[in-house]
């Protein structure tokens, strides 16, 4: 498991592509002599947002399929968080040289998560518990249905999503910037459904 809450001097452990071209951004960045301040948001979610809105989509169908059984940590974050943390760092000299984690006001486990949003949407929800050690090889036997177009049911990168602790502390950007978010978890899941 990850420390947790991880801090912005954590080393980065990238498991998928997306992350892996963040971290060299991050890299080329920092080596190109000018001013910078690396935001590090997580788990963006907020109303009219599609990348989350797919895990909506399945809780609401009634049923949810949790890696072993949903202990990793995730740390949702309110866009309007984000919009703050980037404010308080534009122009700002003190954050020059510096990485800030922008995240919301608590992590959660995704079990945790996953009854907020069925909660949310008054939808009882079934949840069904697989071991990753079971899903990894599924997860790689289904992503050949891509040599078809087909778009895999589960992939090894979302198992792994659901099975890394993914919790982060905002101190230095509090500290610093002043930032710390305002939205509660479960009024911006409300305001998201």
């Amino acid at each position: 498991r990850n420390k947790c809450p991880a801090d912005e001097n954590y080393p980065s452990l990238p498991s998928n592509i997306y992350e892996e071209t963040k971290l060299l951004a991050e890299k080329e960045i920092k080596s190109s002599g000018v001013n910078y301040t690396i935001l590090r948001p997580a788990f963006v979610y907020g109303p009219r947002d599609m990348h989350v809105l797919e895990l909506f989509k399945v809780i609401n169908r009634g049923y949810f399929i949790l890696v072993d059984d949903g202990r990793a940590y995730i740390h949702p974050t309110y866009i309007d968080d984000v919009v703050s943390g980037v404010t308080l760092s534009l122009l700002n000299s003190r954050a020059y040289g510096n990485i800030y984690n922008i995240v919301g006001d608590r992590y959660v486990s995704i079990k945790y998560l996953t009854n907020i949003i069925s909660n949310a949407l008054n939808r009882k929800v079934k949840l069904i518990s697989l071991p990753s050690s079971m899903l990894f090889p599924t997860a790689r036997l289904l992503e050949l249905l891509y040599i078809f177009k087909i778009v895999p049911p589960i992939t090894t990168s979302r198992v792994k999503f659901f099975s890394e602790d993914r919790a982060f502390t905002y101190e230095n950007a509090m500290n610093t910037i002043g930032y710390k978010p305002t939205m509660s978890l479960e009024e911006g899941i409300r305001k998201t459904v």
